[in-house]
Parts: C-alpha cells; sequence; structure tokens
C-alpha cells in the first residue's frame, strides 16, 4: 500500500478520509500468441493511376469548333459528373447509379474485347519466340547430359 508517495509499514500514520493505493503483482497470464504463418500471398492494394490533363479527354472538339461530351453524365448527380464506361454497364462512382446497356452494345463490345485480347496473345507469343531465338543454344546444363546419354 502507497500513502503519499511512500510505502506504508503500518497503520497508524492514517489520517481519516486519505487516499491509500493498493497495488499488487500479477503471478501468472496468458502466454505470447504465436506469429501466424500465412499459406496466400498478401492482396497488393490498388494503386490510383494519374492521368495528366484527363479533363481534356472527356471532351472533344470537331473541326467547326463545337465542343461534345465524350462520356455520358449521371442522371441523379447531374451535368458535370461523368459515368465510366465498362463493357457491359455505365456506373457513377460518386452516386453509384448503374444503367445496363442495351444487347447490341453489349455484343459488339464483347466482340471488340475478344479481339484485343486475341492480339494480346499473339504480341506474348511473338515475344516468347524472340525471346527463345535469343538464347545461346548448346551451352545449358541439360545438353550436356543429352551429349553424355549418345555414347
Amino acid at each position: 500500500m502507497v500513502y503519499q508517495g511512500a510505502i506504508l509499514r503500518s497503520l497508524d500514520s492514517l489520517i481519516n478520509d486519505s487516499n491509500v493505493y493498493v497495488s499488487g503483482d500479477l503471478d501468472g497470464g496468458k502466454k505470447k500468441k504465436k506469429k501466424k504463418a500465412f499459406t496466400t500471398k498478401k492482396k497488393n492494394k490498388h494503386i490510383h493511376k494519374s492521368i495528366k490533363l484527363l479533363p481534356l479527354s472527356l471532351y472533344a472538339v470537331d473541326g467547326k469548333g463545337n465542343i461534345t461530351q465524350q462520356r455520358k453524365t449521371c442522371p441523379s448527380c447531374g451535368p458535370g459528373t461523368f459515368m465510366a464506361q465498362h463493357w457491359d454497364r455505365y456506373y457513377c462512382g460518386l452516386c453509384h447509379t448503374t444503367i445496363k446497356m442495351d444487347a447490341e452494345t453489349v455484343k459488339k463490345n464483347e466482340e471488340k474485347m475478344r479481339a484485343k485480347r486475341e492480339a494480346l496473345e499473339a504480341d506474348r507469343k511473338a515475344k516468347e519466340k524472340e525471346a527463345a531465338d535469343k538464347a545461346p543454344a548448346g551451352k545449358g546444363k541439360k545438353d550436356a547430359k543429352k551429349g553424355g546419354k549418345k555414347k
């Protein structure tokens, strides 16, 4: 027990209505938890891509000097708020309004995406073939082992 900043040895020195602090030691408790070993990789956070002069891409100017909007405006937010264009819908990031596209537009967008995917795949295969052609032939460990087996 502590009284007036000093350890109290006897109760004789106490005055009525005085504060006495009681402290006790803890003799146990739980053990520290073992660190959890995760089996999967940590998910990468989305990094915001900042595009310079982005507002210029939202509008187009024709030969006569007329300005037209390139994207659809949100019906609930009003003018000045543009909707994101996905392959099958328009989406407003501000009020979360979603507008579905008609079936013809969705089919056209799917064809565009398929063509783009095929072009990327062909480009990737061409790069792999180029890398394989540039690799030195006959200097690897596998080729040395093959030569030893022919005896």
